[in-house]
């Protein structure tokens, strides 16, 4: 099997791969001795039909033939691997026939293909950041995220709610959804419970509802998942107008301050819990939240200052299938924002190969769970092969993500992570992982100190 290809700069590829006939034949007449023996032909025994007799049947030449073309594209895939500098992201084989011709000739498979690769002598350590100003959390704050709690703790509902009540944070309410599919133009419709601005409830959404009342019909533009057997996954989501009717408001009476405390008690290891208790964890919570939103903008900026200034080479096709995917009516704004986070991806992968770096396996774990949960699928004994490599995958670039911005050059990195600095003060252990449990303190409410990158999955 002899290897070219053509071109050295930039991302795109021209691929020859020449493998002589005789290899070609070897390939073809193994096969048919592996099927030789299920073949039923009269006038002999299983296992020995005569090769001649074998060929006769054109169908099971040509399902031959293409058996064996598609092991030979693998193994030109393998020499490819080896032969090109850098990622292959992105090929496209051109049309060939295996036939008696190619057996005795030759065959010669080509095609085009993209390689993504970083530029040499550029470092992913001591990138430099704009500086990040010390944190504080007011009694306002506190005094708004105490009120939050009261209200997602309850689980008390106002049986007299007027029927003039209108929407609000925190109230679970069941509508009726009715659209059309943005292909085929089939209706649509279903009921669903929401809580108002509740966790993945989208702000579309959450605005649309706020302020209605029971009863109330209106016109609404809001991300829907739709069926679509093109996309990998079956389904892709696309913001589509939509008629929402309001069937149901329902509405917690929030706990009072002593309740909360009773509540915390209950589930805590402490002889007592008091207000100044509540007060300061709920300050840590605050605090954490604020932390959190740091590093995410801290990443984004880690991300756009390496894409701009490292001059990476864009893989267009690789990006255009991974946004086809990924599908949805996109503005340009978000498919910008998209790409960028794509090549990202990319970048990312090539710095975690290049430093070797290992995931954190609490990381993984976390991430792995939440792949199931998001498929609709529970632990169990077998492992889900395709989850646990997307989880690896995203559990490295967390943690390179986690290095690179460590060891980033701003000012006031050393308030948060220097010794007994933000991240120690909130208990953080890594990215991702908070280092003490929510509910560890005597609360029963998630913290939300997870730093979770939402990255559609990428397979070089």
């Amino acid at each position: 099997m002899q290897v070219d290809v053509e071109g050295s700069a930039g991302v795109q590829r021209r691929y020859t791969v020449n493998i002589p006939g005789e290899d070609v034949s070897k390939k073809v007449r193994d096969s048919i001795r592996r099927v030789n023996g299920q073949l039923k032909v009269p006038g002999y025994r299983p296992g020995h039909v005569p090769e001649a007799i074998v060929r006769r049947n054109k169908d099971i030449l040509r399902s031959i033939h293409s058996d064996v073309l598609d092991e030979l594209h693998r193994n030109a895939m393998d020499e490819l691997v080896v032969a090109v500098k850098g990622t292959i992201v992105h090929l496209a084989p051109d049309q060939v026939v295996l036939d008696s011709k190619a057996e005795k000739d030759g065959l010669t498979l080509s095609g085009e293909l993209e390689v993504f690769v970083l530029p040499e002598k550029v470092s992913p350590y001591g990138v430099v950041l704009s500086p990040e100003e010390s944190l504080e959390v007011s009694d306002e704050e506190v005094k708004v995220e105490l009120s939050r709690l009261c209200l997602i703790l309850s689980s008390d509902f106002d049986q007299n709610l007027p029927s003039d009540a209108t929407v609000a944070a925190g109230d679970f309410v069941k509508i009726e959804m009715k659209t059309s599919h943005p292909v085929s133009g089939a209706p649509l419709s279903a009921e669903q419970v929401v809580e108002v601005e509740g966790e993945n409830i989208p702000e579309e959404l959450n605005r649309a509802l706020t302020g209605r009342s029971q009863g109330e019909s209106f016109e609404a533009t809001i991300p829907l998942s739709i069926s679509d057997p093109s996309f990998s996954r079956g389904t892709r989501v696309e913001r589509l107008p939509a008629n929402l009717t309001i069937l149901e408001i329902q509405r917690r009476i929030p706990l009072t301050l002593e309740q909360l405390i009773s509540r915390m008690q209950s589930n805590s290891q402490e002889p007592s819990v008091k207000e100044e208790d509540v007060l300061a964890d709920i300050k840590k919570t605050v605090m954490a939240r604020k932390v959190v939103a740091m590093i995410d903008r801290k990443v984004r900026e880690l991300r756009k200052e390496v894409i701009s200034s490292w001059g990476i080479a864009v893989p267009e096709k690789r990006i255009a299938y991974e946004m086809q995917e990924i599908g949805g009516k996109l503005s340009e704004s978000e498919k910008e924002d998209l790409r960028q986070l794509l090549l990202w991806r990319m970048t990312l992968d090539e710095i975690v190969f290049s430093e070797q770096i290992h995931p954190d396996y609490d990381v993984v774990s976390r991430e792995y769970q939440q792949i199931l949960s998001a498929k609709g699928e529970k632990m169990g004994r077998e492992i889900n092969r395709q989850a646990a490599d997307q989880a690896l995958e995203k559990a490295r670039r967390v943690k390179m993500e986690e290095i690179m911005l460590r060891r980033a050059t701003f000012g006031g990195s050393d308030l948060y992570f220097g010794e007994g600095g933000y991240f120690d003060q909130v208990g953080f252990s890594k990215f991702g992982i908070p280092a003490i449990p929510p509910g560890a303190n005597g609360d029963d409410h998630d913290h939300e100190h997870d730093h979770n990158h939402e990255h559609a999955g990428h397979n070089h």
